[in-house]
């Protein structure tokens, strides 16, 4: 979201706020709009993580799939 930041302090300032008060403001919600993550970051930070769980689930299930036929393997015998 963009900020006009010259006409947000001159509304500061037709408000009754000092012209140095009214930019202090503005500069600070401008750092506080820079720091916000957007959906769509978080998404494409996300993206590599989810893809490693996915990896890292179907390694559990194989492993114990496994240790299964192992258990089965044990107790019946072959």
């Amino acid at each position: 979201m963009a900020i006009d930041t010259l006409q947000m302090t001159d509304r500061l300032t037709q408000a009754g706020m000092d012209r140095q008060q009214a930019e202090a403001v503005v500069r600070a919600v401008v750092d506080a709009q820079t720091e916000r993550v957007t959906r769509e970051q978080l998404e494409i930070a996300l993206a590599p993580l989810r893809t490693d769980l996915a990896v890292l689930k179907w390694m559990m299930a194989a492993t114990a799939s496994a240790v299964f036929a192992q258990l089965l393997k044990g107790f019946f015998g072959s």
